[in-house]
């Protein structure tokens, strides 16, 4: 072989792992195409080689192509990878006639893994690429939580899916890896780069998790520390159990919305919103609400006074954001899914617009939420009025539409920003039951409910438990007065049903009335939920046919319609207090409603919940009797249910203390914290085998 045989060979060695995208990652879509269709006109020259380059001529231009791409040159005006430099590239790599070279297939190997030379670049060659800055913010939004995919093949490509970027590490280009990377965003050096190269290494333990001290800590100014809010946090909770959730008064709520602006103003926002719900339950037990109970009062105590001790020790998880920032995108290809109104307990009214993003292959959504009672907000109108993008005739038509949405933002939590800034193009209308994301086997949500439900302390991602459901045939509406809440079985082609399940309220009087129609139900938009022990659907959006239907959000139709229970009993409930107001109208940190399952272990679980909310509603300074909750350790221990036998003979071990001491107010303290843990285990085990048995009837 002669030396420019070699070169050549070298070269088009590096080249086999640029796969399509990471063409497009060195030019753009455009680009790429001009360039393919130059080449089904005119066949380049191998001219030979120059300074370990190889030398191509192409329409009268020569380019000398290097083994990273990037530094490429060409002969003609333009400063920036051309479409003679694109060209020449396709033509080298594939070694064939340039009629082929559009379906020259690539095979990428794992055998090769680029992950060890990933996990030996140090701080001094990430600060070296872009610069100290760009390492500290890199590091930064990592420590915060930034969501890193890899994709370990060659090319190794890391994805970014809340930024809509991704990073190809490519073998044999010049420069190192590092440098011969591409990103999406096309920049020369960025911090994108360096956050694939820090996310690997954490992902692989060959750095310890990145921590953002700053985001740890408690703006300065606050009249009270973090430390002090979290103890009085703690104390009120206690002191609650202590008394009884039967004695609770207006006082009560309101002492929590204060805890909950103490929070806020130590820069603890999830705390602050866990407190803001509890005083939603504490307003919907005194104003006797139908949805209101001492099962949800102390699921919100125990989760809120475990997130209190926990924040001794603050991650960026358990600390939670005010606001997440919206980053820009560039360009997003989005599919309209539906969109629903709603109502927050701590005071919000709005309409919500739910996507699917083809790029990062996630839901995202737009929200418009205010005050209730804002002068001229209203969400059905604002449904069909102009915006919220350039160029958008309405959130109706974007919800029916599958449309370019031109330099977006985004933050993580998946919502779109928006800015007039951003342009709105249709391409054709929505076909949500066509998309990657439509479930039709109903089997495949078995592995999405075990992800969504349980687990103490952690986040729920927002939209996490959203679900476009293909439904073969549907049953008849069923409507229950009682409790308010109309159900309707769907079923998929291999006949395993579910429920879709609404409460009727005010907001959903509309979706109601679509539920019971018996026209054509070939799919819905809906949110997994758990009830009565089976895994339900709560509809959001309706698909019939070729037609999205998002009811909430219809006009209202004169006709006599049921009133809810709610509004029956409105006129004698006193005034609910005012709760302290939600920055994002957040509902991630919501309960989630649960019933008990059909097995003994689910019945037995929920025996024990009963008799713990029995304490607790007495209060522990009343003398009510530990029996029952004695009763069902032990047959909690006879099942193996030891994680939760455990912590309920702890806190019998504290109320046989405390019934035996004279100085009871001394002791109190303890058995409450430890009525507190109990239930919460209960609950997320409760959970679990709500899960179990709801899944068996899917698998």
């Amino acid at each position: 072989m002669t030396a420019s045989g070699e070169v050549l060979a070298r070269l088009r060695s590096a080249l086999a792992a640029f796969d399509e995208d990471a063409l497009v990652a060195l030019a753009t879509k455009g680009l790429l195409k001009r360039a393919r269709r130059d080449l089904e006109t005119q066949t380049p020259e191998i001219a030979g080689e120059n300074a370990g380059r190889v030398v191509v001529r192409i329409e009268g231009e020569t380019v000398e192509l290097a083994p990273s791409p990037r530094d490429s040159i060409c002969s003609c005006p333009s400063d920036e990878i051309c479409r003679h430099v694109v060209a020449a590239i396709v033509f080298v790599k594939s070694g064939e006639p340039a009629t082929s070279v559009e379906t020259a297939p690539v095979a990428p190997s794992r055998a090769a893994s680029l992950v060890p030379e990933l996990l030996a670049i140090g701080d001094d060659a990430l600060e070296a690429h872009g610069g100290k800055a760009i390492f500290k913010r890199a590091s930064r939004s990592l420590a915060r939580g930034l969501e890193v995919e890899l994709d370990d093949a060659v090319p190794l490509v890391v994805r970014f899916p809340g930024l809509n970027v991704s990073v190809r590490f490519l073998p044999g280009s010049g420069g190192g890896l590092l440098e011969g990377s591409l990103c999406s965003c096309r920049a020369s050096a960025c911090e994108h780069r360096v956050e694939a190269v820090l996310g690997v290494q954490v992902s692989r333990g060959a750095r310890p998790p990145l921590v953002d001290d700053a985001a740890l800590e408690a703006s300065s100014g606050a009249p009270r520390s973090r430390d002090e809010v979290r103890l009085s946090v703690k104390r009120f909770l206690i002191e609650m159990v202590a008394t009884g959730l039967s004695r609770l008064s207006r006082a009560a709520a309101g002492r929590m919305t204060t805890l909950a602006m103490s929070a806020h103003g130590v820069d603890l926002p999830r705390l602050s919103r866990l407190l803001d719900t509890l005083a939603h339950e504490v307003d919907a037990q005194l104003s006797r609400k139908v949805s209101a109970g001492t099962p949800g009062l102390l699921t919100a105590a125990s989760r809120t006074l475990l997130l209190a001790e926990a924040l001794a020790r603050p991650v960026p998880a358990l600390v939670g954001e005010h606001r997440s920032p919206y980053l820009p995108v560039g360009e997003l290809v989005l599919h309209g899914l539906g969109a629903r109104r709603f109502v927050t307990p701590s005071g919000f009214i709005g309409l919500r617009s739910y996507f699917w993003d083809e790029s990062s292959r996630r839901f995202a959504a737009w929200t418009d939420a205010r005050p209730e009672g804002t002068p001229g907000f209203d969400p059905i109108p604002r449904f069909r009025a102009p915006g919220p993008w350039t160029g958008c005739p309405s959130p109706e038509v974007a919800t029916r539409s599958r449309f370019r949405l031109g330099g977006a933002q985004r933050n993580a939590r998946g919502r779109l920003s928006g800015r007039e800034a951003s342009t709105f193009t249709a391409l054709e209308p929505s076909q949500p039951l066509a998309l990657p994301v439509a479930v039709h086997d109903f089997s495949a949500l078995v592995e999405r409910a075990y992800t969504l439900f349980g687990g103490f302390l952690r986040d729920r991602r927002e939209l996490a438990d959203l679900v476009v459901l293909g439904i073969a045939s549907a049953g008849p509406a069923t409507f229950d007065a009682v409790r308010q809440r109309l159900s309707r079985p769907v079923s998929d082609a291999a006949g395993r049903t579910l429920r879709l399940v609404v409460r009727h309220e005010e907001q959903t009087a509309e979706l109601v009335d679509a539920l019971e129609e018996k026209g054509d139900l070939s799919g819905v938009l809906g949110q997994l939920r758990l009830d009565d022990g089976q895994l339900v659907v709560e509809p959001l959006a309706l698909y019939q046919g070729a037609v999205t239907r998002s009811p909430t959000l219809e006009p209202p139709r004169v006709k006599p319609r049921r009133a809810t229970l709610g509004q029956r009993l409105a006129a004698l409930a006193p005034s609910p207090a005012p709760v302290a107001p939600d920055t994002e109208a957040d509902d991630a940190d919501e309960p989630v409603e649960i019933g008990a399952s059909g097995s003994r272990i689910g019945r037995t679980l929920s025996e024990l919940e009963g008799a713990l909310e029995s304490l607790a509603e007495g209060g522990l300074l009343s003398g009510t009797g530990a029996g029952p909750v004695a009763e069902v350790t032990t047959k909690l221990e006879r099942l193996g249910l030891s994680s939760v036998a455990i912590e309920c003979r702890g806190l019998l071990g504290a109320l046989e203390t405390l019934r035996r001491s004279s100085q009871r107010e001394a002791l109190v303290d303890d058995a409450a914290e430890r009525l507190l843990r109990s239930y919460h285990v209960a609950r997320v085990a409760s959970e679990v085998e709500t899960v179990r048995v709801a899944c068996e009837a899917l698998a």
